[in-house]
C-alpha cells in the first residue's frame, strides 16, 4: 500500500527495521493493519479525504488497503511495508 494512504489517514507507522530504503522507510505489523482496516471501514471516507491534497485518489484506495491486508494474511506476512513508489518512478528510470 502506498505511504500516501497512511499519512493522510494519520495512522502511526513503525520504522522499517528490516532493511534500508528511502522510499520504504516504514512498516506496520499485520495486527496494526487489521486495526487500521477496521478503522478505515467505520470512518467516513470524506473525513480521510479532508486531510489530502488529492481526495479523488482515495475513492479506490480504501479497497486496495483491505486487499493488501488480505494478501498479507494469505501469505502469512508479519509486516507490511508502505511504499513511496509510483509509476512515475519507473518511467523516469526507463527514460534516463
Amino acid at each position: 500500500m502506498h505511504l500516501y494512504w497512511y499519512n493522510n489517514a494519520n495512522y502511526k507507522l513503525l520504522e522499517n527495521t528490516l532493511y534500508q530504503n528511502d522510499k520504504q522507510k516504514y512498516m506496520i505489523t499485520t495486527e496494526m493493519s487489521d486495526n487500521y482496516d477496521h478503522n478505515a471501514l467505520i470512518t467516513s471516507l470524506n473525513r480521510i479525504k479532508e486531510n489530502s491534497d488529492n481526495p479523488i485518489w482515495f475513492d479506490e484506495a480504501r479497497a486496495m488497503k483491505v486487499i493488501t491486508n488480505l494478501i498479507s494474511h494469505k501469505v502469512d506476512a508479519k509486516y507490511i511495508i508502505p511504499i513511496k513508489i509510483n509509476m512515475e518512478d519507473g518511467l523516469k528510470e526507463k527514460l534516463n
